[in-house]
């Protein structure tokens, strides 16, 4: 078999923290009465250069991968110095420039048809000024599957990670996240489990060799995810939606499985 380099595996245990840091994922939040689904802003010369974060991550929506935001906005890999606004819910890829200009003559996916966004526009060409990425996210928003929402005065739940956000594990290793959820208006709370293997579609329930296991009490709730890492390496994003029939809160956890290795005479091997 093979030899690769001793250092291999840290290697990628190195990368897959730094691709899952914080600092690196969030980016500033701006909160715009313009669009109707939350977008990610960042500049095509981190499109160009492979320089986004691997995984977005933002309490408003699901993880964003960047194999993702490259399959949709490969059309506008040409602009150079250029804003660029992708938004995951629509899968639309479009200048923010673009987005400026063309909003009151047409409707464009994602945004309410309203003039008036020079306001929001410079906010986020500022902020890109030093930052990789700025997420937006819509001040009131329609009430639909997958979106924080809130109805009729119903606070929507908070939800968060409290122990394994972003972790990495060798296949078979044991893995533990812990999430809880409360809700001021005291609502009984539902959780529904879903997840994002290396940017693909969204899958219910959890990786093979993971369960949950979730206790509720009065407005709140409490969940457990316990198992073995799954035998495929690559990023797991592991999200808990909590329902309290009304609206939604989100918390995702990033699982980075690395690939096993194997010494064999002094050498390490995959």
């Amino acid at each position: 078999m093979p030899g690769i380099n001793i250092n291999h595996r840290w290697q990628l245990v190195w990368v897959a923290c730094m691709l899952a840091s914080p600092s690196l994922l969030a980016g500033n939040t701006v909160y715009s009465q313009y669009f109707r689904e939350p977008a990610v802003v960042f500049n095509s010369t981190s499109l160009v250069n492979d320089q986004l974060p691997g995984i977005i991550q933002s309490p408003h929506f699901p993880a964003v991968f960047r194999n993702e935001i490259n399959l949709h906005c490969i059309a506008l890999r040409g602009y150079k110095d250029t804003a660029l606004v992708y938004l995951p819910q629509s899968q639309t890829c479009l200048t923010l420039d673009n987005l400026r200009h063309t909003q009151r003559r047409k409707k464009i996916a994602g945004m309410n048809r309203r003039p008036g966004f020079e306001t929001e526009y410079q906010l986020v060409n500022s902020r890109l000024q030093s930052d990789s990425l700025v997420t937006i996210q819509p001040q009131v928003l329609a009430p639909s599957a997958g979106v924080v929402c809130s109805c009729d005065g119903n606070a929507p739940p908070e939800v968060g990670v409290d122990a394994g956000e972003n972790q990495s594990a060798g296949p078979g290793d044991p893995v533990l996240i812990e999430y809880s959820a409360t809700d001021v208006d005291s609502d009984v709370l539902t959780d529904i489990f879903t997840y994002q293997f290396d940017g693909g579609p969204t899958q219910q329930g959890l990786p093979t060799g993971l369960v949950r296991n979730c206790t509720t009490g009065t407005g709140t709730l409490s969940c457990t995810v316990t198992g073995s890492a799954p035998s495929v390496s690559g990023f797991y994003a592991i999200r808990l939606e909590v329902s309290d029939s009304l609206s939604s809160g989100f918390a995702t956890a990033i699982l980075t499985v690395v690939p096993e290795v194997i010494f064999l005479d002094g050498f390490e091997t995959r």
